[in-house]
């Protein structure tokens, strides 16, 4: 607990130490965090979640890595090359991941709270479940390339161009090579966007992508090449000091050929800007163990009077189509 103030209407000395012995402290009973960030691009994905069960590689996707015919030309005599029996159809696995959160309730805290607690610590720890483990997924989500990792697959995995990815070879099946540009230390621009853009649709057979996200600073620099074409329009008679709000002006999207891009302000890898169908990607989560509470166990057994629970989630970020994913690195960006 921080120390009286001496200042403002509260007197210091002795009267303020007597103050503090005889007076209470008059709490706002809000507790403002200030530690958490948002994460739209987790949001994103987690939004279009899919359920998963039990079993080994609970994700298995089927996926038919090359023709299963052949067309050809005829005669007028009509006839044709007899037909081979071909085999590309091969199996996409992914295991599901876990991560827990122990939450810890002792028991001379539950005594020293009752009726006294301002803010039960409990309830704070249960509320900050689900932040804690949104930053978690949020960090590994743009971090993580290690493929058999115990953390979820992240994007510097899934939107590679070699490896291995959901058990297959990306050397063998090069199907599931994604589109992997280096910009070359430039700044990012409408029009060099748009290139990549277009280089992002004709990767994956002519499917644009429908959303795009990068960090905050490399956002910025992109918004610099739209601020210097912005015009402000007034009626006659009006001026912009009559405006309540003023003159509109910045952007919270930036739109390039029809694709919004946002940036994540907390986790989003500066100096990248991925591209991707986002209907090709989501995350599958245990129908059982999603963000699951355990219950409280008692802690005296570990010779501690408390008690101890865990919540629980199982999942996995799954792309089963990487090439719908377009990576460009090597841009600049601003400091923010």
């Amino acid at each position: 607990m921080a120390s009286p103030q001496t200042f403002g209407i509260q007197p210091g000395g002795a009267p303020g130490v007597e103050g503090s012995n005889v007076i209470r402290r008059s709490f706002v009973p809000i507790l403002m965090v200030q530690t958490r960030n948002a994460t739209p691009t987790l949001a994103a994905f987690w939004g279009a979640a899919k359920p998963a069960t039990g079993g080994m590689d609970a994700v298995v996707v089927p996926m038919q890595g090359g023709p299963m015919v052949n067309t050809q030309s005829v005669s007028f005599a009509g006839t044709f090359n007899m037909p081979q029996a071909l085999n590309p159809i091969v199996d996409a696995v992914w295991p599901l991941k876990a991560i827990a959160t122990p939450i810890p309730f002792y028991g001379m805290e539950a005594l020293l709270e009752w009726d006294a607690a301002v803010i039960p610590r409990l309830a704070a720890r249960m509320n900050d479940v689900g932040n804690s483990q949104a930053a978690y997924y949020a960090n590994q989500l743009q971090t993580n390339a290690t493929y058999g990792s115990q953390d979820i697959d992240g994007l510097p995995l899934i939107t590679a161009a070699t490896g291995t990815y959901a058990g297959l070879s990306r050397s063998t099946n090069t199907w599931l090579q994604a589109n992997v540009i280096n910009a070359g230390g430039v700044d990012p621009t409408r029009g060099l966007l748009n290139q990549y853009i277009t280089s992002a649709g004709k990767f994956n057979d002519g499917e644009a992508p429908d959303i795009g996200f990068t960090g905050p600073g490399t956002w910025s620099r992109l918004a610099r090449d739209y601020m210097g074409l912005e015009q402000f329009h007034i009626r006659p008679g009006d001026g912009f000091d009559g405006k309540p709000e003023g003159p509109r002006s910045g952007f919270r999207a930036l739109m390039v050929a029809g694709i919004p891009i946002y940036y994540d302000p907390a986790f989003g890898t500066e100096g990248t800007i991925h591209l991707t169908k986002r209907k090709y990607t989501s995350f599958y989560t245990h129908v059982a163990a999603t963000f699951q509470f355990t219950g409280f166990s008692s802690t005296i057994i570990a010779g501690q009077l408390g008690y101890i629970g865990l919540v629980i989630t199982v999942a996995e970020m799954v792309s089963v189509k990487p090439k719908s994913w377009t990576r460009i690195f090597g841009l600049n960006f601003d400091s923010v």
